[in-house]
């Protein structure tokens, strides 16, 4: 999942559902969101439909981060700001060191009501043509293909989707 709006823009960023290769992965690092992943704070699914993404670390820009310092990176986290409604932040420094902070490091709770990512819209982009499939019908990927150009409101609303279409059939 990456974001589609220009970095300078005011309003935070909508996020992109889309298939990448494993090769557009190498020297990234992501996190693991979805149904069966850490208390699910994301809603995003259900027993019927479970939904698992990859976010990119540094896919989804922090707007004024916060000074690396602690008392400054906790106030970060406790302002009533949707930047610091996360689960952690990733600071991307020079020659490819990476530091990683997660809430509970500075005793803070997770999950939180209305973490940022559950606020964006979302847009479905998942193109399968190029890839070969198996014949199962049920593949999260062919599922996802034919919402293809739809959105929905949040991480929260993508089973919607599959609700919706489960009864046109």
């Amino acid at each position: 999942m990456e974001p589609d709006a220009p970095e300078d823009s005011e309003r935070p960023s909508d996020l992109v559902v889309e298939v990448k290769e494993l090769c557009d992965l190498l020297g990234h690092t992501a996190e693991l969101i979805g149904t069966n992943v850490n208390a699910n704070p994301y809603g995003i699914g259900n027993k019927k439909n479970p939904l698992h993404f990859l976010v990119i670390h540094g896919s989804i820009a922090v707007k004024n981060p916060p000074i690396f310092k602690l008392d400054s990176v906790k106030d970060w986290f406790e302002s009533s700001d949707s930047n610091g409604r996360v689960e952690g932040v990733v600071w991307h420094c020079p020659a490819g060191v990476l530091y990683k902070v997660h809430r509970h490091h500075l005793n803070l709770s997770w999950p939180i009501k209305e973490p940022q990512l559950s606020c964006r819209k979302i847009h479905i982009c998942v193109d399968v043509s190029k890839y070969e499939l198996s014949d199962d019908k049920k593949s999260i990927f062919t599922e996802l293909a034919k919402f293809k150009g739809q959105s929905c409101d949040s991480l929260m609303n993508i089973h919607e989707l599959f609700m919706e279409e489960n009864e046109t059939r």
